[in-house]
C-alpha cells in the first residue's frame, strides 16, 4: 500500500507533534497556510503498543486537504519533504488520514511538490518576490 506525508527527513516526523507527544515548532515559522489552523490534538493513539504511529494519507491528492500550496513552499524552504511509501500495513483513521509505523515501510521516495500541487513553482516565486510579509500578501 501506498501512503504519503510531508515531513522532516532528518528527523522523520511531521508538523504538529514530536515523537514524544510535545508540540513541535514549525508553526512558530511558518507566515499563513492551511495546516497551521488544522487542530492536532496531542493523543496516545499515536503511540499505542510501544510504537510511534505516523500520520499520512493514502493518496497525493489528500494531502490538500492538509497543506495548500503556500504550506508546502514554506515547508520545502525549511527542510520538509514530500513522501511517498510503500508500507506493508496502513491503518485508516478517517477519510482523510491513515496511519503506520516505519519499520513497515519497504521503499520510500521523495516526490517533487509540483506533481501535487499545480501552482507550486508559481507560488513559490510569489513568495520569493514579494515585497512584504503582510497576510493580504499571502492570500493573493
Amino acid at each position: 500500500m501506498k501512503v504519503y506525508r510531508v515531513e522532516n527527513p532528518s528527523e522523520e516526523h511531521g508538523l504538529w507533534r514530536n515523537f514524544d507527544g510535545s508540540p513541535c515548532d514549525v508553526f512558530e515559522k511558518l507566515k499563513v497556510g492551511k495546516c497551521r489552523e488544522m487542530p492536532m490534538p496531542d493523543n496516545d493513539f499515536y503511540r499505542r503498543d510501544g510504537r510511534r504511529w505516523f500520520s499520512a494519507t493514502d493518496t497525493p491528492e489528500k494531502l490538500k486537504a492538509w497543506f495548500d500550496v503556500f504550506d508546502v513552499v514554506q515547508l520545502c524552504e525549511l527542510g520538509y519533504k514530500v513522501y511517498e511509501f510503500e508500507v506493508e500495513y496502513a491503518e485508516p483513521v478517517n477519510e482523510f488520514e491513515v496511519v503506520f509505523t516505519r519499520d513497515l515501510i519497504t521503499s520510500s521516495t521523495a516526490i517533487e511538490p509540483s506533481a501535487i500541487w499545480n501552482d507550486f513553482d508559481a507560488a513559490k516565486r510569489f513568495l520569493t518576490c514579494c515585497c512584504c510579509d503582510c497576510e493580504d500578501c499571502y492570500a493573493n
